[in-house]
């Protein structure tokens, strides 16, 4: 009898002892994660180059913005810098759609402004434009096995 309740006693203690250190385990990772959220990668929209949104959230309500078509419509339009970790090899497309996701311009060049007179030609009379990325990794055999959403950048409403 005395033995049974030694066993139970020690299994008791050896559970606690597991239980602890997986709890705590836990914990490490909820603070890993949250260093990780702070770190996000950013972007910014500009519109003939005014700052017009600085984000690393996608919030459809709070990245909405309202520009003057012209601003947009000159020389050096618009154009989004997107910041990510320095080892990332990815291949980011933007597309700029319109409200029904039917998609207007799409590009890869995240070096220069996109020209003004491109977007008119490809926005046409839209009042409302939406602007997404999709990122791709450059390695094709990993490129294949993953499944691409477009993040929500920033939506411009045209005055």
């Amino acid at each position: 009898m005395m033995k049974q309740v030694l066993l139970l006693l020690g299994i008791s203690i050896c559970m606690f002892a597991c239980g602890t250190g997986k709890r705590n385990n836990q914990t490490e990772n909820l603070n890993a994660d949250s260093i990780t959220n702070t770190a996000k990668p950013g972007w910014q929209v500009f519109v003939n180059k005014q700052l017009v949104l600085q984000s690393n959230t996608e919030d459809p309500a709070a990245n909405s913005k309202t520009v003057k078509a012209n601003d947009l419509f000159t020389g050096n339009g618009l154009q989004i810098t997107y910041t990510e970790e320095p080892d990332a090899k990815l291949n980011r497309s933007y597309i700029i759609m319109d409200n029904n996701r039917r998609e207007l311009f799409r590009t890869e060049n995240t070096k220069q402004p996109i020209n003004g007179a491109e977007l008119k030609k490809a926005i046409g009379d839209q009042n409302t434009i939406v602007l997404y990325t999709v990122a791709i990794p450059s390695d094709p055999a990993l490129a294949a096995t993953v499944r691409v959403r477009p993040v929500h950048l920033c939506t411009l409403i045209l005055q």
